[in-house]
């Protein structure tokens, strides 16, 4: 994906040289031969041109449309950078999921010891008479959803493997490292410092801007084909037992027929207008994607530190509890589950 958006700016760069160059010269050659007489010793008669011609646009069209391609080349640079950044998003995106499922099957796995310690001793408490037999087939029960809840997350790691290998350009089923855990002790961004950030650095916003700056060189030719090109010519006419004849010639085409020309810049001045108001629109979005993705990280950041500093120890700390006072008949089967 990332190398066929790289062709893609490639070939538009390439155009570059083509919009910059007049077209090629045409060159002609015409040979004439008049035979006199019917003798066989007769001598021919001829005349040969040689001719060479250039068109030329009329001044500032040629300027016109190598801006313009010079903006539509920069349009796809900037899709090609959007296409790297969808890309690296993307992987990082099955990266994490990846980890996640991991991170999901230790716990399951952890779960699933916990639950069996607390099979046997529901076991034993239903042996001693401490503990009715519903408690002991409820332990089962719990113990049979957690194999089900671990199964399905094994068959899903196969799956979010080959995503992610497909990403990355390798086959479906090669071997991924164990990834590392995310960092837990992130700090949230200063918003203010960021404030102006994404109207600098977007690139979505900086293609847009490139557009609408094509569009205007794409109007200004348009506007520029009411005018007339010119083709310049040179003739060389040798005719035997005649001096060598010289002739220059300049022409020039008539726009007559200017209704196509109006339409060319109605159908420019359109696409300047939509340009314009997409790079509008498209300024408002990023300014709220941006908010919004702002208020997210300062959330993550403060429910990770609330996890991390209170309620991941205060929740062991209440599993200590409960399983010594289920063990000492100051806690219900139900309070152990929970």
């Amino acid at each position: 994906k990332i190398l066929a958006s790289r062709k893609i700016w490639e070939k538009e760069r390439a155009k570059i040289t083509g919009a910059r160059t007049w077209s090629d010269p045409k060159v002609g050659l015409n040979l004439e031969r008049i035979r006199r007489g019917k003798s066989p010793k007769s001598k021919n008669a001829g005349a040969d041109m040689y001719m060479i011609e250039q068109d030329i646009p009329f001044p500032g069209k040629l300027s016109a449309r190598l801006n313009a391609q010079i903006h539509a080349a920069k349009i796809t640079q900037y899709d090609y950078r959007r296409t790297i950044l969808d890309v690296q998003a993307d992987v990082t995106a099955a990266f994490y999921d990846y980890w996640q499922l991991l991170e999901s099957l230790r716990i399951k796995r952890a779960h699933s010891r916990i639950l069996e310690r607390f099979s046997s001793v529901t076991e034993r408490q239903y042996a001693s008479g401490r503990v009715m037999q519903r408690d002991v087939l409820r332990a089962q029960a719990e113990a049979d959803k957690i194999s089900v809840e671990l199964l399905n997350l094994e068959e899903r790691v196969p799956a979010v493997k080959a995503r992610l290998n497909a990403l990355l350009n390798r086959p479906a089923d090669s071997a991924l490292g164990t990834p590392e855990e995310p960092r837990a002790d992130f700090a949230a961004p200063d918003g203010a410092a960021l404030e102006s950030a994404p109207m600098a650095s977007t690139v979505d916003l900086k293609a847009a801007l490139h557009h609408i700056e094509h569009t205007r060189f794409m109007l200004k030719e348009a506007k520029l084909n009411f005018l007339p090109d010119f083709t310049a010519g040179w003739t060389r006419m040798v005719e035997d037992g005649m001096p060598k004849v010289y002739n220059a010639s300049l022409f020039f085409n008539i726009p007559l027929y200017f209704w196509k020309q109006r339409a060319q810049v109605s159908a420019a001045e359109a696409e300047l207008g939509h340009s314009e108001n997409e790079w509008a629109r498209m300024r408002n979005e990023v300014a709220s994607d941006f908010r919004m993705a702002l208020a997210d990280i300062r959330n993550a950041a403060r429910m990770a530190k609330i996890y991390r500093t209170s309620v991941l120890p205060r929740n062991r700390k209440t599993l200590e509890v409960v399983e010594s006072g289920y063990l000492a008949n100051r806690a219900g089967f139900l309070d152990l589950i929970d």
